[in-house]
């Protein structure tokens, strides 16, 4: 378990393509924080956060001005960090969701002087799935709708109390960290292998 590292990204929405990332942050499973950047990844003019993104982060451009690094910078602190923390080798991500965050990873890379096939050098596709192993949980508790379940939701069903500022990089990072957690320890305890007490609905 000691081998993920949980990380998080904040977004000016959800195309990689075309929104900009503008937070990234890490820490260890066991909750200990790695690396918090915001990211300044062009001149103002050319940073894209939509209206929803902005209501739930409440991340602006001023601040990123006033706070922000740029794409490579924030990529060489990280890995430092990493390694830092890893020594005998990179750690698997573990991701609440990597269909949205992986691509805005590979964004970063690519705005950077490292490219996007770096990524692929650095990380590899040695990536942890919360939010398939939410689904799994599902499955094994026979629930019959089978939708991608919230990380609220997966807090509740292992009474990880809810976060003040959700929707920062490192909150929920360190919220994330939390649930798996828990899930990996009723996993060792639990000969049923998933959470005692109600059924996740």
């Amino acid at each position: 378990m000691q081998r993920l590292m949980v990380i998080d990204t904040e977004t000016g929405g959800l195309d990689a393509q075309k929104h900009s990332i503008l937070e990234v942050a890490a820490c260890t499973l066991g909750g200990e924080p790695i690396f918090e950047s915001l990211v300044l990844e062009a001149r103002r003019e050319d940073i894209v956060i939509g209206k929803v993104a902005q209501r739930m982060h409440k991340i602006n451009i001023d601040e990123l001005e006033l706070q922000g690094v740029g794409p490579t910078t924030v990529i060489t602190r990280l890995l430092d960090a990493v390694d830092t923390h890893y020594t005998d080798g990179r750690p698997t991500l573990a991701i609440k969701n990597p269909t949205f965050d992986v691509p805005f990873l590979k964004r970063l890379y690519r705005l950077s002087d490292f490219g996007e096939d770096q990524f692929e050098k650095d990380w590899g596709h040695r990536f942890f799935d919360v939010t398939t192993l939410g689904i799994t949980i599902q499955m094994v508790n026979k629930v019959h709708v089978l939708e991608p379940p919230q990380l609220n939701r997966m807090a509740d069903w292992f009474d990880v109390p809810k976060p003040e500022g959700q929707h920062r990089a490192m909150v929920d990072c360190l919220y994330t960290a939390q649930i798996l957690m828990k899930a990996f320890m009723e996993l060792r305890s639990n000969h049923d292998f998933f959470p005692s007490g109600p059924h996740p609905r």
